[in-house]
């Protein structure tokens, strides 16, 4: 008697039907798919982890000190290619001389997260802060919302 498979014609006219190929798996498939396999190693099997939120930056509010910096910036209107001297505005609020670095490192560091402005040093040795234009109505924005 002869078995009959589905599919294909009798065994003995296709002994290997049914049988599984060494050849199987990613490496036939990227062959088919007419890409070059870049590496040995076959790519991962299983369940993609993708994370559902995104890690959020903690950027945390101006304090009392920082924001009266940027309202003074912002009453000078240092803006685009006008900048300010922001050592000079910091002594003018009366901050200790010993903390200056401080105030100055952590308000560049909000500064630079809020993508707001930059702080540079001059060609004469002075330390200066240049407010985004492109930020100007939100930078006022936030003057006016969050004023102590």
């Amino acid at each position: 008697m002869i078995q009959m498979n589905p599919g294909g014609g009798h065994q003995k006219n296709n002994p290997r039907l049914g049988r599984k190929s060494r050849m199987r798996g990613d490496k036939q498939r990227e062959k088919k798919a007419g890409r070059k396999r870049l590496s040995k190693e076959y790519r991962r099997k299983g369940a993609r982890e993708t994370p559902l939120e995104k890690e959020e930056i903690v950027i945390g509010d101006f304090d009392d000190v920082e924001y009266k910096i940027l309202y003074a910036l912002n009453k000078k209107k240092a803006y685009g290619n006008d900048s300010a001297d922001v050592i000079k505005i910091i002594r003018a609020r009366q901050v200790p001389p010993r903390k200056i670095d401080e105030v100055l490192s952590s308000f560049e560091r909000k500064l630079l997260i809020r993508e707001w402005g930059r702080i540079y040093k001059g060609e004469d040795g002075k330390t200066y802060v240049s407010l985004n234009i492109d930020k100007k109505e939100i930078i006022e924005q936030y003057i006016e919302v969050n004023r102590p």
